[in-house]
Parts: C-alpha cells; structure tokens; sequence
C-alpha cells in the first residue's frame, strides 16, 4: 500500500458514484475495476447504487450519480435523452438461452415451438429480459410461456437453470462463467434471440471525465470478451 501511494504522489481523485444494472455490477463491474487498479494512475473511491434505469436516471440529472451504466430501452433511451448527458454505447451484448447440460436441447437448434413446452425460469414481466423472450416467441408465431419458476435475482435464475429446473435467457456475459465451466449450455433458438445495447451515461459538465473515461473504456474491454 506504502509503495502503491508513493507511486501516484498522494494524489487521489474524487470519489464516484456510479448506478448500474444490478446483473451489469456483478458481471462486468469486478473486471474493469480490477483492470483500473493495475493502472498506474490512482483509482477513486467508489459508490455503486444499483436500480432500474429511470430510478437511476432521475438521479444522474439530479447530480446524486456521475454516470449511469445500465441496459439500454426505449424507456432508459427517453429518460437520458437530454443535451447536459453523455451517453455513448460501450457494447451491444448478445442475449443466450442456456440449460442445464443433461437438457437435449442444449445440443441442437431448437425452434421456439418446441421451447414453449418447456419449463421457464424468468423475471417478472417489466423486465427487459422477460421482454426479449416474449418478443422472440412472437416473432416465431408462438404465444409465450408463462414461467415456471419467476426471480429478478439473475444469479438465482443461472442456478435454477443449472439445477436443471427449466431454461432461462440471460445477456451472453452475464452466463459465461458456468459456460466456460460446462454446468450451463447454451440453447441455439431458431431464430436467434435479440441483443440489446449497453450505455455508459454520465453529465457533459462532470469535473471526473478523466477518470470517467478510463472506467468506461475498462468496461467496454470487459463486456467485449469472447
């Protein structure tokens, strides 16, 4: 610690306070700060406060937040609509349908016929993953199933899906760890499932853009990865 404060001169820039999607601070977060601390620049404490995007929203205009890392909706793209905010798109993320690895899906392209009569394990209806799943079944004619098991605890949904309880549709980073690991697989739908943007928001007057910056071009690293 001694050598690491030596090494930026006791300079220390100001604390931030970031609002982020509550599966982008658990997936995406870790990584870019991780990667910001081996920098020989100082990192800036942090406050992360997680919530829906208009929530967060509000607080960005209201100066409560300096940046707003979140999904991007129609909705979050209306409310962040404004001249004083910058928001640049730091990845397009590609959503997946995984299950466990027993499931004989997992090793075929599987219409969205034959996944309505399967179990589901999705968030309530407001969210945008639940969306993205109802609009993929549309798209192919289908009317959408009602879930089997209902969570808006990502983390919860990967675990149901990897005890083998239904499938589930999640954003590609958001799986990778137990892809990687085998305990989930993913499901290859016919057609393929919606991506959806990812946006970093922060004021155009901010006196951390500096440090906002290297944050955003970390978390764009982090979300980039195969």
């Amino acid at each position: 610690m001694r050598a690491a404060f030596a090494r930026h001169d006791g300079r220390k820039p100001a604390p931030l306070t970031i609002g982020c999607a509550a599966s982008l601070a658990w997936c995406a977060l870790p990584g870019a700060l991780a990667e910001l601390s081996r920098a020989e620049q100082p990192m800036p404490e942090l406050s992360l406060v997680e919530g829906r995007v208009l929530h967060l929203a509000e607080k960005l205009h209201m100066g409560d937040l300096d940046a707003v890392l979140t999904i991007t909706t129609p909705e979050s793209a209306v409310e962040l609509d404004d001249p004083v905010l910058i928001v640049e798109q730091v990845h397009r993320v590609s959503n997946v349908v995984v299950a466990a690895p027993t499931w004989s899906v997992t090793k075929c392209s599987a219409p969205w016929s034959d996944l309505r009569k399967l179990p589901w394990v999705l968030p309530p209806a407001t969210f945008i993953q639940r969306r993205i799943v109802q609009q993929a079944f549309l798209e192919a004619g289908e009317m959408p199933p009602e879930p089997a098991i209902e969570s808006v605890n990502m983390p919860a949904m990967l675990r149901f899906a990897e005890a083998g309880l239904g499938l589930t549709a999640v954003p590609r980073y958001a799986a990778r760890p137990m892809l990687r690991a085998g305990t989930l697989r993913m499901v290859r739908t016919t057609p393929a499932i919606a991506s959806v943007p990812i946006s970093f928001a922060y004021r155009r007057s901010a006196s951390n853009l500096a440090v906002l910056h290297r944050l955003r071009d970390a978390l764009q690293a982090q979300l980039t990865q195969d």
